[in-house]
């Protein structure tokens, strides 16, 4: 019991300044996206609550909660597309890998570039992943439809038309 206490211990100490520096991190690391999304799902999904400090990971994380579950949503914002495609890639294989034999898994209609819609047998939980130019984006929801739900609300921000600037206007 002594050795599970001094382990437990250890890794309190050793994980502390790291713990620090991510939430430091984390205030200034929030993408553009994510920021506007946030607006977004203050008014067209009321009842899912942001958490916050966003937990700073690489990449960063939304978390949304209700009484339905928590929602995660990953923003992977890229240099180019060949590397967004790479991830994309690497995460359906990594999904299919954690899943094995359990996994259905769909391909939507006009969702992006490329995506994936991967949940167990049971549909206990669903994951959906899509790319769209640069950028590349995962949801992990309690439900299929609450996945595509949330994507299609982040899909819509990253394809919506930006706003001419004053001075094109005239």
């Amino acid at each position: 019991m002594t050795e599970i206490l001094r382990l437990a211990l250890l890794l309190t100490i050793s994980c502390c300044p790291a713990f620090i520096i991510a939430q430091e991190t984390s205030k200034q690391d929030i993408p553009p996206l994510a920021k506007k999304l946030e607006n977004v799902f203050e008014e067209k999904e009321p009842k899912w609550k942001i958490e916050r400090p966003y937990v700073q990971m690489s990449p960063p994380v939304m978390h949304l909660r209700s009484v339905d579950g928590d929602v995660l949503i990953y923003f992977w914002i890229m240099d180019d597309e060949l590397n967004a495609k790479a991830v994309f890639d690497g995460e359906v294989v990594a999904l299919g890998n954690i899943l094995g034999t359990r996994k259905k898994e769909i391909k939507l209609p006009d969702l992006g570039d490329d995506n994936r819609l991967s949940r167990d047998r049971s549909g206990s939980f669903a994951t959906l992943v899509f790319r769209k130019d640069k950028t590349f984006i995962k949801v992990a929801a309690p439900s299929e439809v609450i996945a595509k739900r949330f994507a299609g609300h982040v899909f819509d921000q990253i394809v919506a038309p930006k706003p001419e600037s004053a001075s094109s206007r005239k």
